[in-house]
């Protein structure tokens, strides 16, 4: 008997020892089961950003050169607009000069007619043709 009792023993060990082992193969199993899934998620995720990286890289290089073209536009505009506002301000100055000259040649018209009024006609009118000839060569000289 003892004999097969240690049989027995020995079956029973074997047998817990084997259970024991496929239920931690069962756990291991499941575990790993987990694991890939998780893996598999995570490199879907990689890829989903990666894709969005690429994308956004795409997207800065493209504003780059955009932003680029309107810088150089911008310059471009600005020293058209310093050139305009030169010319600007070089019409209102010589505007100034003409409007001088009239205000001058003006008042010698209204000088020589008062003069013509008091002198004879053909003296008046060859001193306001003298006049506005005057006018009109400084206008010349400022164009």
């Amino acid at each position: 008997m003892e004999c097969e009792e240690k049989e027995e023993k020995l079956v029973t060990d074997a047998v817990k020892h084997l259970t024991e082992a496929n239920v931690q193969i069962n756990y291991l199993s499941t575990e790993f089961n987990v694991k890939s899934d998780e893996s598999r998620k995570q490199k879907e995720e990689i890829t989903h950003l990666l894709a969005q990286v690429c994308e956004a890289q795409t997207k800065l290089k493209k504003s780059t050169g955009d932003n680029e073209k309107l810088a150089t536009q911008l310059e471009i505009y600005k020293e058209t607009q310093d050139e305009l506002t030169s010319e600007l301000s070089d019409f209102k100055e010589k505007y100034m000069e003409v409007a001088d000259l009239l205000h001058d040649a003006q008042l010698e018209i209204k000088s020589l007619k008062r003069r013509s009024t008091s002198g004879t006609a053909t003296t008046s009118a060859s001193a306001t043709s003298e006049s506005e000839n005057k006018g009109r060569s400084q206008l010349t000289f400022l164009s």
